[in-house]
């Protein structure tokens, strides 16, 4: 929307003219409109185009000069020059990776179908695990906002108890699979611990498989009795001891439906 033009009459406004400052190139300023449904092409002036498009005098100028000199907008070379002194290497970032992964949390357990969220325990945050990188790494120089970077970016951890309740079959194995893989990882040839690790991930993913048709069910029960008055569904969460007494004089009458899903 910038047009480049020679000039094509020079008027020198000082009273040498060798002290004048003759223009070599005159710029033109479009903005494309809709106008009668077909797009038409508006001349305005500079000041119009740096409002409407949100740039300042100094960029403008940068823009005129690449023009006039290479004919093309001018490219933005940031970050490709390739030689980035303070980029920091893989193998720190692997660093990083591994001291988060060493942080042992807890996912929601009702809500696995939905999330694959991390929950640590909420006395930590990042400036204490950063810390923590710190004293343990001292000779590894890298910021806190690079490892905060690799923390949002790569990780899905929350500080804090999970909104919905854990399990602790689902916390238990998960701690026997992660802990046999670590002794697996220094002993790779160790057949019993391959075993172990086997029937482990198995018993965990039959224990998930029962949850699921659980909830399969509980979710058919409540569309079944959405569409029909002569279902109820009643799921009981049996977290605490119940106790029910029946009172003297006193009965609790309960007109059940014709057909009743005790979950």
């Amino acid at each position: 929307m910038i047009t480049l033009h020679d000039v094509e009459r020079r008027r020198s406004r000082k009273d040498g003219q060798h002290d004048a400052d003759f223009h070599v190139h005159s710029y033109k300023y479009t903005l494309k409109l809709s106008r009668d449904e077909c797009i038409q092409s508006v001349q305005i002036c500079y000041k119009a185009f740096m409002a409407i498009f949100g740039i300042t005098i100094t960029r403008l100028k940068t823009i005129k000069k690449a023009l006039s000199i290479t004919g093309k907008p001018p490219v933005d070379g940031r970050g490709k020059h390739g030689n980035v002194a303070n980029k920091l290497p893989e193998q720190t970032k692997e660093m990083i990776r591994q001291h988060i992964k060493s942080f042992r949390g807890e996912r929601s357990h009702y809500s696995l179908g939905k999330s694959k969220r991390l929950y640590l325990p909420a006395e930590l945050n990042q400036t204490k695990m950063f810390e923590l990188f710190k004293e343990k790494h001292p000779d590894i120089k890298v910021s806190q906002e690079t490892y905060r970077q690799i923390f949002i970016n790569e990780f899905n951890i929350s500080f804090g108890y999970p909104r919905s309740d854990t399990c602790s079959t689902c916390d238990e194995n998960r701690a026997i699979v992660e802990q046999l893989k670590l002794v697996l990882k220094d002993d790779q040839d160790n057949e019993d611990v391959k075993e172990q690790l086997s029937k482990a991930e198995i018993e965990n993913k039959v224990h998930l498989a029962r949850a699921k048709q659980f909830y399969n069910h509980k979710r058919n029960a409540r569309r079944s009795a959405e569409v029909d008055d002569s279902i109820m569904a009643i799921c009981m969460d049996f977290q605490k001891k119940f106790t029910f007494t029946e009172h003297h004089n006193k009965r609790c009458v309960l007109q059940a439906p014709t057909h009743l899903h005790l979950l």
